[in-house]
């Protein structure tokens, strides 16, 4: 995966998310981040619930990860999440992870989601994951972006058992035996 050299990027530090993040998490929602990442407009419940299914998911070894994206001053500034769950999305294979994002409006363009995606690479290494996968709408321009600029080839489009349709961009990370 050739993203950007790590030295012209932004440093962030990926964490777990604490129930203390749900009301800056909800804040930072906006239109694009209620349609391309959480579905629809949360709640302070419904943050605080994903929060704790997070929680969860890490106790229990996944199949979901969601790090806390944030900035070295200790602001958050978004997520990013590795869902290792191969059968729950369409259009991946056994060993590859699905890899979703977003960052808080104040935060864009600044080079940070970049940074996260290249910074959880290690992380599904360590993990065994073959291939990264980004399924991204058509109109989420902005995301079509970062996954090229990452590197992540773009390999073809599925739709969901929903009827909506996702373009599919892949990065091979290697048999890790």
């Amino acid at each position: 995966m050739d993203c950007v050299p790590q030295s012209d990027l932004p440093p962030v530090v990926l964490r777990q998310f604490a129930l203390d993040d749900a009301l800056t998490h909800l804040e930072g929602e906006d239109e694009a981040t209620s349609k391309w990442l959480s579905g629809g407009v949360s709640t302070v419940e419904s943050v605080r619930r994903w929060i704790e299914s997070n929680e969860d998911s890490w106790i229990n070894d996944g199949p979901r990860f969601a790090f806390a994206i944030q900035t070295l001053a200790g602001e958050l500034a978004g997520v990013i999440e590795v869902n290792v769950d191969h059968s729950h999305f369409a259009g991946l294979q056994i060993g590859d992870a699905n890899i979703s994002y977003g960052l808080y409006p104040q935060y864009r363009g600044r080079g940070l989601a970049t940074s996260a995606l290249l910074h959880v690479r290690d992380f599904m290494i360590s993990r065994g994951v073959l291939r990264a996968v980004i399924r991204v709408e058509p109109e989420n321009l902005r995301s079509i972006r970062l996954a090229e600029r990452c590197g992540y080839e773009r390999v073809g489009a599925v739709t969901n058992d929903a009827g909506t349709e996702y373009l599919v961009f892949v990065a091979e990370l290697g048999d890790q035996n």
